[in-house]
């Protein structure tokens, strides 16, 4: 099967590593016309723009997602190179782990910000063209805490499972117009994020990150992690032509982690 995406552009937020540096590297492969990564360091934004075999096709902006006036300024950016885009990706950094009594305002503020408002800009900002266009795709990635809510991570369980209800009232607006809004939930996908979080599950209950991550995956019935390049391979399919039926849909992606069906 070819997935024709040559005449398209592609947005990625968060794609500097990780899922969204896979899911763009996927698209170049699938002959995207341009892909502009965002993130909030330069550094890593001219790094993972080596890693394409066409440089040419890919541009960068520095944005930090947690912050209202860098969104306002990624969006007037776009509006200045007149980009319609095509495809966008919503991808950003984890909320912060903890249970409620773990957490303060500031924590859900940010958080808000960075995983749920920010999505819901940039997409109001792409829809315009989408729909002028008849033709579009959004991707948001999320978590398996959306589907499957943990005590631990109440921050993360709550905005991710507000992403979801947005994703799925706003695709029943658009999809007789030719566009399709669909959100991807990782579950023990090899990144840094989930480094991150085992690092401090294991300084938290004084044990070797080795083992606290042994006990990770021994819960996941395909017993490993996922390349990001798997879940970039689903991504992918999603936003082709083939798959345009598919819309509003919450999709884990977890190696059989989660108990619901």
């Amino acid at each position: 099967m070819k997935f024709e995406l040559d005449d398209k552009v592609a947005l990625v937020l968060g794609g500097s590593s990780g899922i969204g540096l896979a899911i763009a590297q996927r698209l170049e492969a699938a002959g995207v016309k341009e892909i502009i990564l965002v993130s909030r360091s330069t550094d890593k934004l001219a790094t993972a723009k080596s890693t394409f075999c066409d440089q040419g096709c890919v541009s960068v902006f520095a944005c930090d997602l947690s912050k209202h006036a860098s969104v306002d300024d990624l969006i007037g950016f776009l509006e200045r190179r007149e980009v319609n885009v095509d495809i966008l990706i919503n991808n950003s950094g984890g909320p912060k782990a903890g249970d409620f009594f773990n957490t303060d305002l500031s924590d859900w503020q940010g958080a808000l910000q960075s995983n749920f408002l920010s999505y819901m800009l940039v997409t109001k900002h792409c829809m315009k063209g989408m729909i002028e266009k008849s033709w579009g795709r959004v991707i948001n990635i999320s978590s398996t805490t959306a589907i499957e809510p943990t005590a631990g991570m109440i921050i993360s369980s709550s905005i991710r499972a507000a992403v979801s209800a947005f994703s799925k009232s706003l695709s029943d607006s658009v999809a007789d117009k030719g566009i399709s809004i669909n959100t991807i939930c990782p579950g023990g996908v090899a990144t840094d994020r989930l480094t991150g979080l085992v690092k401090a599950q294991a300084e938290s209950s004084g044990r070797s990150y080795n083992d606290t991550l042994s006990d990770s995956v021994a819960i996941i019935p395909k017993k490993r992690l996922a390349d990001p390049l798997e879940l970039a391979s689903l991504a992918e399919y999603l936003c082709c032509e083939e798959a345009g039926y598919i819309t509003g849909r919450v999709i884990g992606f977890d190696g059989g982690l989660m108990r619901s069906f």
